[in-house]
């Protein structure tokens, strides 16, 4: 899986073509990353892309995520058919 920071830099490519992204994220654990997809989430993203996060993992925290307007789904659990308190209308951006 991509790191969160390089995720953003995808996005920024397709800015005005994208309403929502979907990113599922299994460690948040780098700061140096998750500052740098905050950058260019705050810088171009922000008034153009809703996020949804999807938390796959132990490494994985909504905490230090919680400088994002996103929607948080928890998914550590993957024996599950989809993740904690899932619904496809908030996910994507309905």
């Amino acid at each position: 899986m991509a790191r969160l920071g390089n995720a953003m830099q995808a996005l920024v490519q397709s800015v005005g073509k994208s309403e929502t992204a979907i990113i599922f994220i299994t460690d948040t654990s780098s700061e140096f990353d998750i500052n740098k997809a905050l950058g260019l989430y705050n810088a171009i993203l922000k008034n153009h892309t809703k996020l949804t996060f999807i938390l796959a993992g132990e490494k994985a925290k909504a905490e230090n995520l919680a400088e994002f307007n996103a929607t948080i789904f928890d998914w550590k659990n993957m024996d599950l058919e989809k993740p904690n308190n899932w619904n496809a209308f908030k996910a994507f951006g309905c």
